[in-house]
């Protein structure tokens, strides 16, 4: 039997409810991926997909760079946008604040979150990172970082 997540559950019982609703494959997300995320989506193996659009508590839609497909482990693959401003019209006061905020909700709502610095780390070492705490991971939301 394919187990569905807990988030996965939620989001067909009341998408509404601020869990996470997951369109991947539909035209309504049409998120690029840089070529980093693209390769850490593929080694990380069939249990993972890439992108999914979830809803957060307070009704922001976030697109999540990776997921799991049958826990609610997400991945985000972390550039230089999340961490400087990186052009005059970048906000990044928006972008700190929305990556506080998707935070916050998986520590809430049972969501391991791995976010990696893809231009710091290399591939292999971001996979070793999400691998041991995929396998560590308690159930509780929590939120680790490569950083």
């Amino acid at each position: 039997k394919k187990k569905t997540s807990r988030s996965l559950k939620a989001a067909y019982k009341d998408p509404n409810k601020g869990k996470s609703l997951r369109k991947w494959g539909t035209k309504t997300n049409k998120r690029t991926s840089s070529k980093i995320e693209r390769e850490l989506g593929r080694k990380l193996g069939v249990n993972f997909k890439r992108h999914m659009t979830a809803i957060l508590d307070s009704g922001r839609r976030i697109d999540v760079d990776i997921f799991h497909k049958n826990k609610d482990i997400w991945v985000e693959s972390d550039g230089p946008f999340h961490f400087e401003k990186v052009h005059k019209n970048h906000n990044f006061e928006y972008s700190k604040a929305r990556d506080l905020e998707e935070n916050a909700h998986c520590e809430a709502n049972g969501i391991l979150l791995i976010r990696v610095n893809n231009y710091k780390y290399t591939l292999e070492e971001q996979i070793k990172f999400i691998r041991k705490e995929v396998k560590g991971w308690d159930g509780k939301g929590k939120v680790k970082t490569l950083y």
